[in-house]
Parts: C-alpha cells; structure tokens; sequence
C-alpha cells in the first residue's frame, strides 16, 4: 500500500518566488585573452590580463612568472649515492604529505639499492630512506598509486635475482609489505599501467642483454597479489634503459616506449585481440642509439609524441630528436639543433610557462656534463639555451615541483666518479600584482544576482581579490563593486553589492604577494543568479495557502481571483487552476518529491516549498 504525505518545509518569503538559482562557472582561462563579445557561459577565455600565467597548468590562474632562460640556475644538493648504472630518477608522494603539489619526494637508483629522499615541503632533503631488499646494480622501478590510497607505491626491477617486487607504501613512506610480481631473466626496467583497461595497475618489464632482450608484461588480478606473466616477446631490443607509457595511437589504451639500441613502441592490442598473451605489438621508429626517451604532446595537437636522446658509439655529435605523431601512431623525424655529444636524458614540458612545449637535455659531453633546454618559440622551432656547462657525467632528468611554491623544478643525477643527485630552481620571482577580467555573462534576462564563490590556494603573504559589476547595457557599466571577505571565507553574497534585476555581469580577480618567491593560486569562480521574476507579496491577511496532508488549501481576499500553481523542482509548472474566495487542490496524484505552490494575485503571491512522500 503506498502512502503519499505533504510536509511543509519553506515558509512565506519576503520576496516570494519559484527558487529557480543558476550557477555560471569558470575553471579554465588557457583560451586567453581578446573575448568582447558577451556570451552565455565564460569558457575558456576572458577578457584582458595583466601580470597573470593562465597557461602554466589549464584550470589555474597565477601570478606572471620571471624565468632564468638562459642564466644559471640555482642549485640545490639532495645526496650522495655509490654508482649504479644510470641513477635511474623519480619523483613521487612517497609520505603522504601535505599534497604532491608542495611535497614532491625524489626516489633514485643505485648499485646500493633503491633510497627515497623525503623532502620536507621547502626542497630540503635531510633524510632519506631505503626500499628493502633492493640492491644490485641493474634495478629498473616506476612508481604507482597501486591500491588507490593517495600515497605512492613502487615496483622493482631486479637485474641480480630476475624479479619484479611489489611494494606497498603504508603511507608514511614504510613499506612493510612487498610481493612478488613475477619473474623473467635478466630483468631491468618496469613500467606500471592500466594496460588491460581493467581499473587495476599491470606492470611491463625488459630484458637487459646486451645484444639481445625481451619484454614481458604482468596482469594485476585486482588484488595487487596475484600477477600473471604474459610473454609480449622472448627476443627483443637488449640493453633498454627506460620505459615511456602513453596512448600513442589515440584508440583509447595505454602503449608504451623502450630505448635500446633503437627506438621501440609497443603498440596496444589487448583488447582488440583479446589475446594478452600476444597484447602488443612492436614497431620500429629509429636505428639510432638510444637509451633514454620521453612522451608528450609536444606540438599540442592532442596526439602524445616522442623525444629521444640519441647517442653515437664514436660520440660525433648527434641531435636528440622529436618525433611527431600524425595519430595514428605513425611517427615523422624532426632533429633539433645544435646537436651535442651523446644526449643523456630528456624531458618535455612548458618550462617557461608560455603555453607550448620545451624540450629539457642532459648531455654526456665527453664527461664534462650540460644542462639546457630547447625553447619552442609555439611554431615547434627551437632555439638552445645552456643552463650549466659544467655538470660532470650527467646522467638522468626529472621535473617536478621540489620548493613546494607552485612551479617546476629540475632533479638531475650525474655517473660516477660524480655521485650527485641534485635540484635546480629554474624560476626567478613572482609579479608582486597581476590582475585579469572576465568575459561578459550574459544571463538572457534581467535577473537577480545572489553570490560569488571561488576556490583558491593562497600561502602566506599572498592574496586573491574580486570586483564585480552588472548591467543591462555592454556600452555601459557602473563603477567596480569590491566583494570585500571576512572570516577566509571565500563566498560574497551580492545582495546589495550590485545592480540587481540587470543582465549582464563581469568580474575582475586582483591576485597579489608580498613575497616574490610564492604566488596565489585560483582554481575555480562560480556565480550564483535567480532568473524567476520576484514579486512583493500580499499582506499574510490578504490570502492564506496551507497545507494538510495531501491537500492544499487556499483563501483568495474577497473581490479577488488569483491563480494557484504547483512547480517541480527544476520549475517546470505542472498543475495551475483559477481560483476564487476559499477552496482546496488534492496532490494525491503527483510522484513523491520536492514541490513548489504558489497563489498569485494581481498585486501580490505567496509560496509555499513542499515536499510529497509516498
């Protein structure tokens, strides 16, 4: 037996009206600057800027940002470490700390084993810690959010036992738990993906031989216990240094890159096949030397390329290389200069935070070591800059945020006799005061405005502000209004801050800091309206609307004739009759669910929210 009930939950309003509140929202401002025209949603663009990054990272605004191009960086010493045979670089949430984003820990390779250097949030590195039972000098390892829980896990490549290990952190940087992946001769590096596509992480290895290799990949059942082994092939490039992962054939699953003696991609067909014993399939992109290589979208047509560092046996000059994508997976050469000797390790990021791709190398040098990066000036022509010239046997690259202040940072590791693993702060201040303006919201209507929120990252010395205006004409606009806080909160009521019953609305975000090594950070602006016409109700002994059950009773003053209304939620009407004097509306016949009745008359209404329960 269904049982229907009306519970009065709202009250008579002083404006009465359907509660219809939009939301308009911008989290995205990579678009730039030059939007005139108002349009119905803010997009990705705005309006003009001044002083402020919005392509660093799309969905967050920023103070400018002054960048040392071309004159040495700073740099910053991690540790000391016994050679292994490339200090193989990572960076990874390995503590759990206050965030990846201001707590980036550096992991590396060596032939003493795996160690996490745990950085303190600031860049400084006083302890470090190692991986158990890792040791060796041929060790391969990626890292992983295995089980999901926000710290990250590691996976281990043992050259001296032919195993990969599983260890979970327990999200203090322990690892008290580790098990057995699999098994394979001679094993080196290991990658860690959902290959399969199964919401799980798998793992792909290499066989490190010097003429000959192989790769094998190892299918998670879910419980990060239980692995089986699937051959992708028993003979294959020999001496591969490193493993890129990426979708490089846009179809929707994860690929992957080993640099060898030649450059390889493994091309995806796991479930194209249904066949994981024969899941991928190998392609050749180059006969050059090369051990180190990188994925990324360089000349951002949404298709992942591949940069490679290239090395000559008799150490001629040779140019690391980018390898666009058409994507399809097939791939076109486009050599950089100058060339150098023997490119060690490569990265690609916007490193200069203009909005395209750089390319960053280490460079062997004969053993006297370099550091520099090729700057893509948005048309994928590039132009060198050294940032150290002497950096003794460089060996591997990382970037991340190290110094916990928002931007990238350089983590390089050097061969021995030079045991270095060290930072480098690429970036040289903050603008004290940047400022940016939205598009034009237009609303469709005159309506009213009710807040403005926003979501922001502000450290010490740093601050965000908004202004806001509305109008009902683009040509012309009111003086500024400041949506002054208190309390950190950071929503404004704009009630009597702005024109009401107007349709048009602008902002404007002030971000400033008083100290130039750090910046504010916005990440979202919400703006809340009410598009239902507002009208002045009626003395409450003009008309009366109550409710009983599933009944509505209404009382209409007399000489009057009003009409009485039910809305759903979204507000569309549903149910309207003319009335007169005194009367009642059965609901028996509507769903279970939040309502909305409304009495008008020709000077006034009076609301009610309800809510039917079967």
């Amino acid at each position: 037996m269904r049982r229907y009930g009306l519970i009065v939950v709202g009250m008579l309003f002083a404006l009465n009206k359907i509660p219809a509140s939009k939301i308009v929202t911008q989290n995205d401002w990579h678009g730039g600057p030059g939007i005139t025209e108002p349009a119905d949603n803010w997009g990705i663009g705005f309006y003009e800027s001044a002083n402020i990054n919005y392509l660093y990272q799309w969905g967050r605004l920023s103070l400018s940002i002054v960048i040392n191009s071309s004159l040495s960086p700073e740099q910053h010493h991690i540790g000391d470490m016994r050679s292994g045979l490339d200090k193989k670089l990572g960076v990874g949430n390995m503590d759990e700390g206050p965030g990846s984003i201001v707590d980036l820990d550096v992991i590396v390779a060596g032939s003493n084993g795996i160690r996490w250097y745990e950085n303190d949030g600031t860049g400084n590195f006083s302890t470090y810690h190692y991986i158990p039972y890792s040791y060796g000098n041929y060790l391969g390892y990626d890292i992983a959010d295995f089980n999901f829980d926000g710290a990250d896990d590691i996976v281990i490549g043992n050259y001296l036992t032919g195993k990969v290990w599983l260890y979970l952190n327990d999200g203090g940087g322990n690892f008290p738990h580790y098990t057995s992946v699999g098994n394979h001769p001679e094993v080196h590096q290991v990658a860690a993906k959902d290959f399969d596509n199964d919401g799980d992480i798998d793992v792909v290895s290499t066989r490190h031989h010097k003429s000959f290799g192989g790769s094998y990949w190892f299918k998670n059942d879910g419980t990060n216990q239980n692995f089986t082994r699937y051959t992708i092939e028993s003979i294959g490039p020999g001496a591969a240094r490193r493993i890129n992962a990426g979708d490089l054939d846009a179809d929707g699953d994860i690929d992957f890159v080993v640099g060898s003696f030649s450059t390889y991609w493994y091309e995806n067909r796991i479930e194209e096949d249904d066949d994981p014993e024969h899941g991928f399939v190998r392609h050749s992109l180059d006969y050059h030397k090369n051990l180190y290589d990188w994925i990324g979208d360089v000349d951002k047509d949404g298709y992942l390329d591949i940069i490679t560092a290239n090395i000559a046996e008799d150490e001629s000059r040779v140019s690391p290389t980018w390898w666009e994508n058409d994507g399809t997976g097939k791939f076109y050469e486009h050599p950089l200069s100058p060339a150098s000797y023997n490119a060690e390790a490569v990265v690609s990021i916007d490193i200069d935070y203009d909005g395209d791709i750089d390319i960053i190398q280490s460079f062997w040098n004969g053993g006297i070591g370099e550091l520099g990066w090729y700057e893509n000036d948005g048309n994928q022509n590039f132009t060198y800059y050294k940032y150290v010239d002497r950096y003794h046997y460089s060996c591997d690259l990382q970037i991340g945020d190290i110094s916990g202040n928002g931007l990238l940072d350089l983590i390089t590791s050097t061969h021995s006799p030079g045991t270095s693993i060290d930072w480098w702060e690429l970036f040289d201040s903050f603008a004290e005061q940047g400022e940016l303006t939205s598009c034009i919201f237009d609303a469709g209507a005159a309506v009213k405005w009710e807040a403005i929120e926003w979501d922001e990252e502000t450290p010490e010395g740093t601050n965000i502000a908004f202004k806001v205006r509305t109008s009902n004409s683009i040509d012309e606009w009111p003086d500024w209004s400041t949506c002054q806080l208190l309390d950190d909160t950071t929503i404004f009521s704009l009630d009597s801050v702005v024109d009401q019953d107007t349709r048009y609305l602008q902002y404007k975000t002030i971000l400033s800091t008083s100290d130039p090594d750090y910046s504010s950070f916005l990440y979202e602006v919400r703006v809340t309206y009410d598009d239902a016409p507002a009208v002045a109700e009626l003395p409450e002994s003009s008309c009366e609307l109550r409710v009983e059950g599933n009944t509505v009773y209404y009382t209409v003053a007399l000489g009057e004739t009003g009409r009485l209304s039910v809305f759903d939620v979204v507000g569309r009407r549903i149910v309207t009759e003319e009335v007169s004097k005194a009367g009642c509306l059965e609901l028996k016949e509507l769903p279970a669910g939040l309502y909305f009745v409304r009495l008008e008359y020709s000077t006034g209404t009076v609301s009610r929210k309800v809510v039917l329960i079967r």
